[in-house]
């Protein structure tokens, strides 16, 4: 497809005030959502959801594969569809950081915040955002007419930007060419085509008419809402405070001095005398004792002896 003047030209930007994301309401569980028709040819792949309303007709699934469910026309497909007019109303009233009419996106570093095209709006090349490590930093493209990708274009996303975050309103139709590597949903006012070997990180809407797929592949655009990482507070180093321990200290205690217990007797064992005199009187006193014991034995006997004759 033919797009008109397109300058290549680098542009960087950041954004002036920070954008709230866009609710998607109840579209935000689709992968594909059509007005009039869908239609697909070849194994497309759709990660969510697959609606229309009011229109009846969806074809080309299968070969088309879709692993959520397929409203048609249904109470949440026409609540799908209500939602989807309400978040495309939001993008397009968003204030602008920057106006890019005329420029290729192709090789431009953005920061967040909302980008507008007068008309048309097109990618050749690689578009690249940058979240400045912000992870819920927001883009919004608002384009006043068509969105095109040439092909092999791509979308790259860098220090913590996320698909989830990013949103084309497109005041017409949406043509994404061959092999090109897009990220965001796709917010159509009238229709979508994706062509083939297409992958989308998000969501391919249309709230007019008609969504074409031919083997591309719609992944549900991933989302971590932690912000951004806080700067660490340095902590001040700790100062080593001496501390007293109680150590035990093993003291030897003199031994307690053996006190010879002195005999009664002191003609036995005079104090001062050496201990072999305490060890004689011992014996002494011992033999003593046995021999009374012995008489007194030998009297009991001669008193039994005496008896028994006189007997």
């Amino acid at each position: 497809m033919a797009i008109g003047a397109i300058f290549i030209t680098s542009y960087s930007t950041s954004a002036f005030g920070v954008e709230s994301p866009i609710d998607l309401g109840t579209s935000a569980a689709y992968s594909v959502l059509g007005a009039s028709t869908v239609t697909n040819t070849g194994p497309t792949v759709l990660s969510a959801n697959l609606g229309l309303a009011p229109g009846t007709s969806i074809t080309g699934f299968p070969p088309g594969i879709t692993r959520g469910v397929t409203h048609i026309s249904d109470g949440a497909a026409v609540t799908a569809q209500q939602d989807l007019g309400i978040a495309y109303s939001d993008a397009a009233s968003r204030t602008e950081t920057r106006n890019i009419s005329g420029l290729n996106l192709g090789g431009m570093t953005l920061s967040p915040g909302v980008f507008h095209a007068d008309a048309a709006m097109a990618l050749s090349g690689e578009l690249v955002l940058d979240a400045g490590g912000d992870k819920t930093s927001v883009f919004i493209f608002q384009a006043g007419s068509t969105l095109t990708t040439l092909t092999g274009s791509r979308v790259t996303l860098i220090n913590g930007a996320q698909a989830c975050n990013v949103y084309w309103q497109v005041g017409s139709s949406a043509t994404i060419g061959t092999n090109t590597d897009f990220v965001g949903t796709i917010l159509a006012w009238t229709s979508i085509t994706v062509t083939s070997g297409v992958h989308i990180a998000g969501r391919a809407l249309a709230h007019g008419a008609a969504v074409t797929l031919d083997t591309a592949t719609v992944t549900e655009p991933g989302c971590d809402t932690v912000g951004p990482t806080p700067t660490p507070t340095p902590t001040p180093t700790p100062t080593a405070t001496a501390t007293a321990t109680a150590t035990a200290t093993y003291s030897p205690q003199p031994s307690p001095a053996v006190t010879a217990i002195q005999p009664q007797d002191a003609d036995l064992a005079p104090t001062g005398q050496s201990p072999m005199w305490v060890f004689i009187g011992g014996v002494m006193i011992g033999l003593g004792i046995t021999l009374i014991a012995l008489a007194q034995i030998a009297m009991l006997e001669l008193r039994r002896v005496h008896q028994s004759r006189g007997a």
